[in-house]
C-alpha cells in the first residue's frame, strides 16, 4: 500500500472516530458542565483532533483506541441516564 495513502487513510478514519466522539460528548451537555471528568475528556480529545494532521500513523491509532473506549463509556452513559 502507498504510505502516502496509508497515512490519508488513517487520518480520516481517526477524524472519524473523534467526531463520533465529540458528537456523543455534546448529546450529554448537560452533564458535561458538571461532570469536571468528562468536561477534561472532551477538552483532551478535542485537542488531540486538531493535531491529527501533525501525528504519525502509530499515533493516529492511539487516538482511534481512545475514541472506541471513551465511547463505549459514554454509550453505558447515556442508557443508564435514558
Amino acid at each position: 500500500m502507498d504510505k502516502n495513502y496509508e497515512i490519508t487513510l488513517e487520518q480520516e478514519t481517526a477524524k472519524e472516530f473523534g467526531w463520533e466522539v465529540m458528537a456523543n460528548f455534546r448529546r450529554m451537555e448537560d452533564n458535561l458542565e458538571e461532570n469536571l471528568v468528562l468536561k477534561k475528556l472532551y477538552e483532551k480529545i478535542g485537542k488531540e483532533l486538531k493535531e491529527l494532521s501533525n501525528m504519525d500513523i502509530q499515533k493516529m491509532k492511539e487516538f482511534k483506541i481512545k475514541c472506541k473506549f471513551i465511547n463505549e463509556i459514554l454509550d453505558s452513559i447515556q442508557r443508564e441516564i435514558i
